[in-house]
């Protein structure tokens, strides 16, 4: 019986050239994907803030209201009830002009999700919806069927 040497040479420059475009236009695609994740999620904690800016802003009102209401009653009012008033408006003051820039950002941040095509009223469908496309445009990359889960196949 005679030995057969067979030897195989390939050129796989142009094979690494695939790969580290696929693997660029990959992560350009992940990229593209997450910004409007990322928004979403910056619009909602915005939102959060908002509210607790005007609940905070609700009882600085309340307190004012009832300092004030307590001067009116006191002929002599203290040193102490008069800063107490003082300081509290001051908060309030404070808390009024968080709580305008907070609506301010927010309602450039809903032209700017809603210029993107992203429902604010429905944040968490819209957000849903996102990963969905996501882990559909990763697996169509990959040439798989199986949705993308957790980063597993």
């Amino acid at each position: 019986m005679t030995d057969v040497e067979l030897k195989l040479t390939a050129d796989t420059r142009d094979a690494e050239r695939g790969i580290a475009g696929f693997s660029k236009q990959y992560a350009g695609l992940v990229r593209e994907l997450s910004k409007p994740l990322g928004r979403v999620n910056a619009f909602r904690d915005l939102e959060s803030s908002l509210e607790q800016t005007s609940r905070q802003s609700q009882q600085a009102r309340e307190r004012v209201r009832e300092l004030g209401n307590e001067l009116a009653r006191t002929n002599n009012p203290t040193k102490q009830l008069t800063a107490s008033y003082a300081d509290s408006v001051k908060e309030l003051r404070r808390l009024e002009q968080q709580e305008k820039a907070q609506t301010a950002q927010l309602s450039r941040m809903r032209t700017e999700l809603k210029g993107a095509g992203i429902d604010t009223k429905n944040l968490a469908g819209e957000q849903a919806r996102l990963q969905r496309e996501l882990a559909t445009r990763r697996c169509h990359r990959c040439g798989t069927s199986e949705p993308w889960i957790g980063g597993l196949w």
